[in-house]
């Protein structure tokens, strides 16, 4: 005879075994998915690895002149990083009037200078490593919110291999780009994270990486919507839990600004010349607003056909358009189309409504239909809004039944073959197209004249490309007859530019500089006045005046000249360099002496600046003075 109530004991034992038993096959598949999702996120990762290697070889181009090759402050290495984060961003370099503050990027160019001056690689090894990198988090981030590996996996790829993205990745100077778009990646893991651990160190963390992100690149402050966003669109937990990062992410933001204004003293950015950005050519509100939305239509049609691909499409290039006109219209038509019908399934927060909101948010800045920036078009500003895009396209592609019941990559591929076939198409033909153009980025001739056959009616492609074939390193080695001939074909790119758009300062200022090494002075000086027509604040302009007049023996009118160039820039060191010189021929020895401190304090490397205030001493009868510049002039030289 049972005693009452064992069946009823051995049968609740055998509920908690099978409990126990599903718990333990669960634990199993959930650390199956996770193998499965941390060797995804290598794959994506090696094939950035893979579509960049080809530029581990390439030299310095375009903005990495003004940012490294000729920044001083960066060239001072570890000893600049203090000045750094003390100063804006161009700060260094020739150009003024700079009200950005994105000193991470420029702290680790001056380390790369520092371990390796001179040498290109490392930045690109950087910019390589740190790409795959983003790749890496980017599907672990993904994973997180979206919880289907198939979603994440599609939108990393897709984000890992689009060819808008090699202007960013090949070039050094947009390791700024790269850096923002890694902290804001792993900042939105860090809120994730808090969510589910509701550790202290998760906000510390949250706070951290949000503060770099905005030491990167300011835009990052446009990602406060995407934080918002994923955890409307993903997170069960209340609002009040998101709070707390939120409180973290917001001092962070603070702090930065604090800092940023105590550095560019509260500037705001400057209006851009039409030559920058051709909407500031419109004849009104109206047609501005028509062309930026126009452009962004351009942004969005980038990203579904990458071809072609340029460096630049400023005046010319793109026209000013009205609001009458197709192209505005069928842009404006689409972007509300779309925006009503993400509203009408806000409420099923479909993921591809989340992607399409964080594109937008993150392009509004770059968009220039909230606020005119820098720049009209530039394919680098849609590297951090790609990430939303990319996301609401493998939201869209998941109207296709998804299968995420895997735990390996082959199962994956085999049981959502329907989408990874074309995909796989897709993607082999971005790979194509990103390693075929890494090598127009080798260096600034192969992507200037390249470029300027891509975008033809660019007043800038035509100006930077005869900009570079006058400069000294294009020509040497060249015998007088070729040396010549290259620079009257700089001369020719130079017409052109100023052909598409005549009050480009900077092109008549260069096509004076080309003028005077063919010793054509006459031209060179009317250059250099049509130049001062457009921009009588230019020092540089004015310093070239001064050698103009220097070189024919007018000292007098050179003083001028480059005295007026120092007081419109107090940082301009060839400036005080000529203006010691002229000063040295009027037999002007103290001012020559104050000049030529003046520039050695602002280029303490400038050996030519130390000879002449060597000189200067000797003939002043200081040779204790003269000597000690001599010494300093022969140790950088033997550098």
């Amino acid at each position: 005879m049972k005693r009452p109530g064992n069946s009823s004991i051995k049968e609740k034992q055998q509920q908690q075994a099978r409990e126990k038993q599903v718990l333990k096959e669960l634990q199993g598949k959930n650390k199956q998915q996770e193998k499965l999702v941390m060797f995804l996120a290598f794959i994506v990762a090696a094939v950035g690895l893979v579509l960049y290697i080809n530029t581990l070889g390439h030299q310095f181009a375009l903005d990495d002149y003004s940012l490294i090759l000729e920044n001083k402050s960066t060239q001072k290495g570890f000893a600049g990083l203090k000045e750094i984060f003390k100063t804006t961003y161009r700060f260094g370099y020739v150009l003024t009037g700079d009200e950005l503050y994105r000193p991470l990027s420029k702290a680790i160019f001056a380390i790369q200078w520092e371990l390796a001056p001179k040498n290109p690689f490392l930045g690109h090894f950087t910019n390589v490593l740190l790409y795959a990198l983003t790749g890496f988090v980017m599907m672990r981030v993904l994973m997180n919110y979206l919880q289907s590996v198939s979603i994440a996996f599609i939108a990393s790829l897709l984000f890992i291999a689009h060819p808008i993205h090699t202007e960013v990745v090949a070039n050094i100077k947009s390791l700024d780009e790269i850096l923002a778009l890694l902290f804001n990646l792993l900042t939105l893991n860090c809120i994730y994270l808090y969510s589910k651990r509701n550790s202290v160190k998760y906000l510390l963390y949250s706070f951290a990486c949000f503060f770099l992100a905005l030491l990167s690149k300011e835009s990052s402050i446009t990602f406060l919507a995407v934080f918002t966003l994923a955890w409307f669109f993903f997170q069960k937990e209340s609002w009040s839990v998101f709070m707390k990062p939120a409180g973290a992410i917001a001092l962070s933001l603070v702090i930065f600004m604090l800092i940023r204004k105590s550095v560019t003293g509260g500037a705001v950015s400057l209006t851009p010349s039409a030559a920058d950005n051709l909407i500031m050519s419109a004849p009104d509100a109206a047609h501005r607003f028509a062309t930026a939305v126009y452009i962004f239509g351009l942004y969005i049609l980038k990203l579904i056909i990458p071809h072609p691909l340029a460096f630049d499409y400023s005046y010319g290039q793109i026209p000013v358009v009205g609001m009458s006109d197709w192209r505005f219209l069928l842009t404006i038509v689409i972007l509300i189309g779309v925006s009503v019908l993400a509203f009408l399934q806000l409420k099923k927060k479909r993921i591809w409504v989340f992607g399409f909101l964080s594109f937008l948010a993150v392009a509004s800045v770059a968009s220039n239909i909230i606020v005119i920036i820098g720049t009209n078009m530039g394919e680098r500003l849609m590297y951090g809004p790609s990430f939303g895009f990319c996301i609401m396209i493998a939201g869209l592609l998941s109207a296709i039944p998804l299968n995420d019941t895997v735990v390996s990559a082959k199962e994956l591929l085999q049981k959502n073959n329907k989408i990874f076939i074309p995909l796989g198409i897709v993607l082999l033909l971005f790979s194509i197209k990103t390693i075929a153009r890494n090598p127009v980025w080798e260096n600034n001739y192969t992507l200037y004249s390249n470029d300027v056959n891509v975008s033809p009616n660019s007043t800038r492609t035509h100006y930077y490309l005869g900009n570079l074939l006058i400069k000294d390193d294009m020509v040497a080695g060249k015998d007088s007859i070729q040396r010549d001939s290259i620079i009257k074909e700089g001369i020719k790119e130079l017409e052109k530019s100023v052909a598409i758009y005549s009050p480009f300062t900077d092109a008549w200022n260069q096509m004076g500089v080309a003028y005077w090494k063919l010793k054509n002075f006459d031209k060179a000086r009317s250059s250099y006045e049509m130049a001062l027509q457009q921009n009588p604040g230019d020092a540089t302009v004015h310093s070239n005046i001064g050698t103009i007049f220097f070189q024919t023996g007018n000292f007098p009118e050179a003083y001028k000249a480059f005295t007026k160039a120092t007081q419109l820039n107090p940082y301009y060191s060839d400036a005080f360099l000529n203006l010691g010189s002229v000063n040295g021929m009027m037999n002007q020895l103290d001012q020559a002496i104050a000049a030529f401190n003046r520039c050695v304090e602002i280029d303490p490397n400038n050996a030519m600046a130390w000879y002449y205030l060597g000189i200067t001493y000797q003939n002043m009868g200081n040779a204790v003075k003269a000597q000690e510049c001599f010494s300093r002039q022969q140790q950088l030289q033997q550098k």
